[in-house]
């Protein structure tokens, strides 16, 4: 155990774990296996994991989890998730209120919401809007509006 003047406590174990607690609240704990915690006085968590993984925590119920293959995931309190998947340049959010949005890198957008609207919005200028009660609605953006309605099975 190492004390030094300005609040500083560095304790090392044999195993390989290693706490380190600064006077301002900053603590960091690093385990054999290359697990380390960075725990701050604002209530800031940070989970750093051997294979990539990286997980943060803010005191406002933030939290971001990050993946070695490119993966982050963030979730908020009011319970957004957002997947972000650098690969494959896909970004999927989902909220509390049950809206999904999914956005991939080619341009497709498709927000689907709790209520079973789905909106399908592709990079060549085409949307799909599909509402829980049979209606479809096909917008094109080739300088001409097509309108499908399919309401009950009638076309």
């Amino acid at each position: 155990v190492l004390v030094c003047g300005d609040g500083l406590v560095v304790l090392v174990c044999g195993d390989g774990l290693v706490v380190l607690v600064c006077g301002d609240g900053l603590v960091l704990l690093v385990c054999g296996d290359g697990l380390v915690v960075l725990v701050c006085g604002d209530g800031l968590v940070v989970l750093v994991c051997g294979d990539g993984l990286v997980v943060l925590v803010c005191g406002d119920g933030l939290v971001v989890l990050v993946c070695g293959d490119g993966l982050v995931v963030l979730v908020c309190g009011d319970g957004l998730v957002v997947l972000s998947m650098w690969r494959r340049s896909c970004v999927v959010g989902v909220c509390g209120n049950g809206l999904v949005l999914l956005v991939c890198g080619d341009g497709l957008v498709v927000l689907v919401c709790g209520d079973g609207l789905v909106v399908l919005v592709c990079g060549d200028g085409l949307v799909v809007l599909v509402c829980g009660d049979s209606l479809v609605v096909l917008v094109c953006g080739d300088s001409r509006v097509l309108f499908v309605y399919v309401y009950g099975g009638v076309l």
